[in-house]
């Protein structure tokens, strides 16, 4: 690692102890590093957009990427207010349009990209607002059947 970075160059894992992550991710925000290779981790909980994001797999551990998964990795490219462009790659196996086998993925990488995005169910609730709601319906008058 040391070496990569001397070069420009680094990658980052959930197997980084703390402080060669905190080398990695401070040569990255810096620009000190221009090019840093990731496994999905880097999608998960770690703030470092990009102007390009390459997946160079369809497979995430056992399973295909799901939708969600995908627009989460790919959503550090570009972030607004940090890049005006962004541009994501997918590399999947197999030639365009060919049948679906175990070496062709074009079938999937196709469903990936036109899978609808998952239902998001929003867990934060304006307190003030409630707290607003919650006093006016106790001023208004009950009316009983």
């Amino acid at each position: 690692l040391e070496h990569m970075i001397a070069a420009g160059v680094a990658y980052h894992h959930a197997g980084l102890m703390q402080q060669e992550r905190t080398v990695v991710e401070d040569g990255y925000r810096s620009g000190a590093l221009l090019v840093l290779t990731a496994t999905s981790t880097l999608a998960a909980g770690v703030n470092l957009p990009a102007r390009r994001v390459i997946l160079r797999s369809l497979w995430q551990g056992v399973g295909e990427v799901s939708r969600a998964q995908y627009l989460q990795m790919v959503g550090r490219a570009g972030r607004a207010g940090q890049s005006a462009v962004g541009e994501s790659f997918l590399l999947g196996k197999g030639p365009a349009g060919a049948p679906p086998s175990k070496s062709n993925e074009w079938m999937s990488v196709c469903k990936l990209m036109a899978a609808p995005l998952p239902v998001l169910r929003s867990q934060v609730v304006d307190l003030q607002a409630l707290a607003t709601s919650a006093a006016q319906s106790q001023l208004q008058p009950t009316t009983s059947a």
